[in-house]
């Protein structure tokens, strides 16, 4: 029998190991049993829709995946690819703050900004 959560956390390690090293092939090793489960989550992530940022994976979603695909999803693997998606979701939604200088803008800085030479 598989542990689902023992799963669902090697899983979300490998996850934010790939988003915090993007490109690189030399990460943690999924595991086996999750083989499956990281393969559908991959699929559905690349599906995903888009508004002001990614849009959550839904049963929805994963149900006409399964329907056009062929590949039926287990209820446990709904719930591990629905974890994936979350800590997706929380990264992808973090707003970065902007470099901001520590000179306040003044009209003679702004003139050498953006002054034609």
């Amino acid at each position: 029998m598989i542990d689902q959560e023992v799963l669902t956390q090697d899983l979300l390690a490998v996850l934010r190991w790939h988003i915090g090293n993007p490109g690189r092939t030399d990460g943690p090793e999924i595991p086996y049993a999750g083989l499956r489960v990281w393969g559908l989550f991959l699929k559905l992530n690349e599906q995903r829709g888009a508004g002001f940022g990614p849009c959550p994976i839904t049963y929805a979603d994963m149900l006409a995946f399964a329907r056009i695909s062929g590949e039926a999803i287990r209820p446990w693997e709904a719930e591990i690819i629905r974890a994936l998606d979350r800590e997706f979701l929380s990264v992808m939604n973090k707003t970065e703050k902007n470099e901001v200088s520590s000179r306040p803008m003044s009209p003679a800085l702004f003139d050498a900004v953006f002054s034609q030479a």
